[in-house]
């Protein structure tokens, strides 16, 4: 973090909006450009991120039994679990760190940055946010911008897909499934509302999200020197 951030912040609280807004939109529209994603969903956590994607594939499933790589961040795992799914491990690649692909329903981890190759249904990349990573994926990719990721909101997460219909569930399942958003609630004057479904909190704010659109900025640098020390050290 630099001066940049701290002004971004300041320019926010001045602005008297520090809540979900302007900033959390176009943090998202710019972070689904880098990443090739339709859609981008800004949230508190990487975890909420998993959660959230947990959630909307419980609801289209028939089974609910998920694998997950046997070495993993504990997220990876408290995710499913919490959202009521059967999870089962399964081994890892001795080389790569990710899991080998079960034919049934699988999350792959990016586990240090690897890219795992295989086709799996979510991917928990809070390792790993490269350039159009989700161009033509059809599995839900979930971020973690937490203060020791590839970049840093200082806590938050983002879900990237390229489906409509996902990226509608969590929009509204971060925000406890209300139809309309904060912003055209209390500024737009969009006092009516409906409650679609029991939701959760997870969403994030402005303040987070201004901090993400500098770090964003950044982050095609930090990449290269993460990736030139891991080159030493391989």
């Amino acid at each position: 973090f630099g001066e940049e951030e701290k002004k971004a912040i300041s320019d926010v609280i001045d602005s008297g909006w520090v809540v979900m807004g302007d900033k959390t939109r176009e943090f998202e529209q710019k972070f689904a450009e880098y990443v090739g994603a339709k859609h981008a969903v800004f949230v508190d956590s990487g975890t909420s991120a998993l959660f959230l994607a947990a959630q909307y594939l419980r609801k289209v499933m028939v089974r609910r039994e998920v694998y997950v790589p046997s070495l993993t961040f504990v997220s990876t795992v408290e995710a499913f679990l919490n959202a009521g799914m059967n999870v089962k491990f399964a081994d890892v690649d001795r080389k790569s760190f990710c899991l080998k692909a079960p034919t049934f329903f699988s999350v792959g981890t990016h586990l240090t940055g690897n890219r795992c190759d295989e086709r799996y249904e979510v991917y928990d990349s809070a390792h790993r946010i490269e350039k159009d990573d989700v161009k033509d994926s059809d599995a839900i990719w979930c971020y973690s911008f937490y203060a020791t990721k590839n970049m840093s909101t200082i806590n938050g997460g983002m879900v990237a897909t390229n489906f409509d219909d996902v990226a509608e569930f969590v929009r509204k399942a971060r925000d406890h499934g209300i139809t309309q958003g904060t912003q055209e609630r209390y500024q737009k004057g969009s006092w009516e509302y409906d409650i679609e479904f029991v939701g959760w909190r997870e969403k994030s704010d402005d303040v987070h999200a201004t901090v993400g659109l500098e770090q964003l900025k950044k982050l095609p640098a930090m990449n290269e020197a993460r990736n030139r020390i891991v080159g030493a050290y391989n």
